[in-house]
């Protein structure tokens, strides 16, 4: 339980310092990839579009990591709030 809080905790404080370590992740095993295919004799534009379609969509492979923290609902929430405030002012105007 506390390895999961601190995990929780960490994504909250160091938000930026994980997003960019989650581009860099990804980044490095869509590049390994292309590296791979450009060895096995693919041209580098053939390599990089057969990884892409292969590694398939970054943002949902990211938005599984961010699940996996347990901070989704924290976006959701304040997103919720400002959806609120906003319409509540609209309504009260």
């Amino acid at each position: 339980m506390f390895p999961r809080f601190r995990s929780f905790l960490v994504g909250i404080w160091k938000r930026s310092a994980l997003e960019r370590d989650l581009d860099d992740e990804m980044r490095f095993h869509l590049e390994n990839r292309i590296e791979q295919l450009m060895r096995s004799g693919s041209s580098p534009p053939e390599a990089q579009r057969r990884a892409q379609i292969e590694f398939g969509c970054v943002e949902t492979y990211q938005d599984k990591c961010r699940e996996s923290r347990h901070i989704n609902w924290l976006d959701d929430f304040r997103q919720d709030l400002r959806y609120g405030w906003c319409n509540s002012r609209k309504i009260l105007g």
